[in-house]
């Protein structure tokens, strides 16, 4: 091992566990505020408004659901210096949440990013009235 204790690991995730809960409040406002902020998921879409409306309240919703596992494996993480959370077990479980947090916010991510790469070309169309389903 390239510690002789465990404090000094410990000491690290507690940091980035506190890092990753502020993270998770910001990503909280930040989606609070996309959602309710005028964008082009706001106008009118022709036969494309009701997708792109459920688009937009499940990325939200995702979003925010990530944003609170994410608050709560980051205060959990915090607790990886108490004197309860030493066993290996609670370690794992931890581990194990981290990484759906991470799976999520790649997924979600990779979702978001199709569109936003996609979207002009449909826009377009709608606009010019070429659109077909």
């Amino acid at each position: 091992m390239c510690f002789k204790d465990r404090k000094t690991p410990a000491t690290i995730v507690m940091a980035m566990s506190a890092l990753l809960i502020v993270l998770g409040f910001i990503l909280v406002v930040m989606s609070v505020v996309f959602f309710n902020r005028d964008n082009i998921l706001r106008a009118d879409l022709g036969e494309l408004t009701e997708y792109v409306k459920l688009f937009k309240v499940s990325i939200f919703g995702l979003i925010i659901f990530g944003a609170l596992v994410t608050i709560i494996t980051g205060i959990f993480g915090t607790m990886c210096r108490c004197k309860p959370c030493h066993h290996r077990c609670y370690i794992i479980t931890w581990g194990t949440s981290l990484t759906f947090v991470w799976v999520l916010f790649i997924i979600v991510g990779a979702v978001i990013m199709g569109n936003a790469l996609g979207a002009p070309k449909y826009i377009g169309e709608v606009c010019k009235g070429t659109y077909n389903e």
